[in-house]
């Protein structure tokens, strides 16, 4: 490393640069930097001592004496050594540059350039060395004190060998006889001080005994054991820690990452104090990975008041962070809107919305508007009743509340539903103008209701709704009228006397039992009867007539007011399995009718098939239906348990069926006592064969082994699903001898999956190891063995080969069965 000298002195009167290496440019403040700090109090003891610092893009080490030979008094001599500020950081011990200072206040023997090679060795460590470290390593202000200059060098080394770049760069050292003397930057970090002058340093931390307990950080700094999991925290999260007062706060996100409950909180915290020590993105990415994983999983159990605690933390420092503002959205949306949550719910709203102070970072903002947003088109109720609790609440705030969620129709629904009894006057003065704006006139009807008296009320709803709307008047009213109103809607056919009429129905069905249904206002008010409550498909006489009407007028294009099907679908009527254009129907009609009504119906088809009836074939759609019924697997149990002929038919027009759920099935008939009969096991074998079911085949396999004979004339038919050795030593097929021999490849590579010569069985069967191929796997040398032994072209024979084997595994099963056969030398 190449190493500049400089000396500074008296110059005419004054402290000045006497003489430099060749070529070096001294900057002019460096001659005051390497003067005494302030004028030394007399009797002190102060020379020589030693000082550092990061001057431009080099370093200065330096050491001054006091100059007895000086003109005058407090005048010194300062030898400095300066090195390139990039490479020095990078050696661990100063003590090469030390060494090469002046040891006396003469001028060294030259000023050349020199080129010094860096002492790897670690030095020895001073006894100062840790407590200097946990003083370096708390908070404080102003520098780390030093009673005495003797041994200040020795700690000096000590204490940089265990800095790590970012803190060598700013670090800076000297001699200092009080606070009011450190003015310059950087300022020093360590300074030592005559002892005769420690009362100058009250309240500051004061180099002393070596504290009992140390610090995480103040072990890093020292070298110690515990350290090392710090330095190896701060190196996982990209920490570069320049300064000695971040080191609280690397101790402190070690401490909550690794020590501390891993709840959501401490997890915002570690975030907040990565974020400030390593604000890098590219820096730490595994680091700050695990801690953003991990805040998403807590994201599990977090509560609103954890929501909160991320307002401040923008996440600049960690790639990919949209993914917890996502994770934010998201778990607002899905979020149960609990009311004991509701402070720190309203305070999450009105910062989102319209912060008083200290406003939260924008993707914070962004993110619980996004997922207050997402939570108001939610089909749950939670966030309409939390709505009607902030706006009673925070009346000042639900235009902004509304601003933000855009309500849609089926918020509206919801909020009706959830609206509770009673509202302030001041609420509703907010939410009326915004519900009729918006056409919510039965969001109107319920605030005016619940908050008025019901004369006022009803005048607001009629000043709001506009005719020939009623829904919202019926609601403020909540009253009916007799069967007389179903004549006159019958004969006016006025929407709002039909709505009237509609609510009689619900409340009375037989009111439309002597009604002609074809009539279209007749049919308007049923099915909007229907839709309100259910029970009304029974006013008609001939309900499923009408309403199978009603659905050939739809294929056929026949338009009424008022006709739809969604509430009929909810009904006994949706099972279509007896209407004839059934399968016309299903692109016709939109969900959640259709779903519905194919659900109804898959259930009736189920339900037949429990029947003597024949199994009615079903087109592509219904049996999408059918295979979603739990009754389903009902059915298939009892009927393969008691009939399992009739469970194969069933199964026979449900091609889309898995097999995990039939043998979920065969397992019940499986444990019945009966034996299957020939036709129904034979039926089975081909719905095996033909789904290419092979577990269910391996299963009735299992029930062979066991003894139940009754599955062999399955197993016959689907045999093919089975392996050869099991067609085979079950007598289900015969195979051929190039499979004989595959069976013996595979047997004997499972008991000497080394090869042939594994335990010498070759040699010991009367073969040659030098026959034998060695490379390649135990499975591939048994491969080439067999095909030689079977063409004859080496021993020993497949018989004596099997004899032996027979020796080691005399209870394999399988070995006797090959032994027996004729093509390897048996008599079966």
């Amino acid at each position: 490393m190449k190493i500049s000298q400089a000396l500074f002195g008296e110059v005419r009167g004054g402290h000045q640069l006497k003489a430099a290496s060749e070529g070096l440019s001294v900057p002019a403040e460096l001659s005051a930097r390497l003067d005494l700090p302030d004028t030394a109090p007399p009797g002190t003891d102060w020379s020589p001592f030693v000082s550092g610092f990061p001057s431009g893009d080099r370093y200065v080490v330096a050491r001054t004496f006091r100059d007895a030979a000086a003109s005058r008094s407090g005048m010194v001599v300062s030898h400095a050594l300066i090195a390139p500020l990039d490479e020095l950081v990078g050696v661990s011990n100063l003590s090469f540059l030390f060494e090469r200072l002046i040891a006396s206040p003469d001028a060294p023997p030259n000023m050349d350039n020199l080129d010094l090679e860096p002492v790897e060795d670690m030095p020895t460590a001073s006894p100062e060395l840790q407590a200097a470290a946990a003083l370096l390593a708390e908070r404080g202000e102003g520098p780390v004190v030093r009673l005495g200059h003797d041994g200040f060098e020795d700690l000096i080394v000590s204490l940089w060998a265990n800095l790590w770049s970012e803190l060598r760069r700013g670090f800076a050292f000297r001699l200092s006889f009080g606070p009011g003397d450190v003015v310059e930057t950087p300022a020093p970090v360590l300074v030592c001080t005559p002892p005769s002058l420690s009362a100058r340093w009250r309240g500051h931390r004061l180099l002393e005994a070596t504290p009992e307990t140390m610090s995480i950080a103040a072990s890093m700094l020292s070298g110690g054991r515990e350290g090392e999991v710090l330095r190896a925290f701060k190196a996982d999260i990209g920490a570069k820690v320049s300064e000695f007062a971040e080191l609280p706060y690397l101790e402190q996100a070690y401490r909550m990452a690794k020590l501390e409950p891993e709840t959501l909180l401490n997890t915002v915290r570690i975030a907040r104090l990565v974020e400030r020590i390593s604000p890098d993105p590219s820096d730490g990415r595994d680091g700050k990975r695990k801690v953003l994983d991990r805040l998403l999983l807590q994201f599990e159990s977090a509560d609103m008041s954890d929501v909160l605690s991320l307002r401040n933390v923008s996440f600049v420092g960690f790639l990919r962070s949209e993914q917890l503002w996502s994770r934010l959205t998201r778990w607002i949306a899905d979020h149960e809107f609990e009311p004991t949550e509701d402070v720190s719910l309203f305070r999450a709203i009105e910062d989102a919305l319209a912060p008083r102070s200290d406003p939260p970072v924008p993707d914070w903002q962004a993110s619980v508007r996004s997922g207050l947003f997402e939570a108001a088109r939610s089909a749950r109720a939670p966030f309409a009743r939390a709505f009607w609790r902030f706006a009673e609440a925070r009346p000042d705030l639900v235009l902004a509340l509304w601003e933000c969620i855009l309500p849609t129709a089926d918020l509206e629904a919801r909020l009706v539903e959830t609206v509770p009894s009673k509202l302030s006057v001041d609420a509703v003065r907010t939410l009326a103008p915004l519900a009729s704006d918006k056409r919510f006139y039965r969001l109107h009807a319920v605030a005016v209701a619940a908050a008025y008296e019901p004369a006022m009320a009803v005048r607001l709803q009629v000043a709001a709704e506009p005719a020939p709307r009623s829904e919202g008047i019926r609601l403020v009213l909540g009253r009916g009228s007799p069967s007389e109103v179903v004549s006159c809607a019958l004969s006016l056919a006025d929407d709002r006397v039909v709505e009237i009429a509609t609510s009689l129905v619900v409340a009375d069905p037989t009111l439309l039992a002597d009604v002609d249904m074809t009539h279209p206002v007749a049919w308007e008010i049923w099915s909007a009867a229907v839709r309100s409550d259910a029970g009304a498909w029974k006013g008609p006489c001939d309900p499923v007539g009408v309403f199978h009407a009603m659905l050939t007028e739809i294929l056929d294009g026949v338009a009424r007011s008022g006709q739809t099907i969604d509430g009929f679908s909810r009904t006994p009527l949706a099972d279509l399995a007896t209407f004839p254009r059934r399968a016309d129907l299903w692109p016709r009609i939109n969900e959640p009718a259709r779903g519905n009504l194919m659900t109804a119906t898959a259930r009736g088809w189920i339900e037949r098939c429990a029947t003597k009836d024949p199994v009615l074939p079903i087109e592509p759609d219904l049996q999408v239906a059918v295979l979603r019924e739990r009754s389903l697997e009902d059915l298939l149990r009892k009927l393969a348990a008691s009939n399992l002929g009739r469970a194969v038919e069933i199964v026979d027009e449900l091609p889309s069926l898995g097999e995990n759920r039939f043998l979920d099935a065969l397992h019940v008939a499986g444990a019945r006592s009966g034996v299957m009969a020939p036709h129904d096991a034979e039926a089975l074998g081909r719905l095996l064969r033909d789904r290419g079911w092979r577990r269910t085949a391996e299963e009735l396999l299992r029930s062979l082994r066991i003894g139940r004979q009754d599955v062999r004339p399955a197993l016959r038919v689907c045999a093919s699903l089975l392996g050869y050795w099991d067609r085979w030593y079950w007598g289900l097929k015969e195979i051929t001898a190039d499979e004989k021999w595959n069976s013996l490849e595979e047997l004997a590579a499972d008991l000497y999956p080394w090869g042939p010569d594994q335990d010498g069985l070759w040699e010991r069967a009367g073969g040659r190891g030098a026959d034998l191929e060695h490379t390649g796997s135990g499975r591939h040398q048994w491969r080439a063995a067999l095909s030689r032994l079977r063409r004859g072209q080496s021993a020993p024979s497949v018989r004596s080969l099997l004899r032996i084997m027979l020796d080691d595994y005399a209870s394999n099963e399988r070995l006797r069965f090959l032994v027996d056969d004729r093509e390897f030398g048996g008599h079966r």
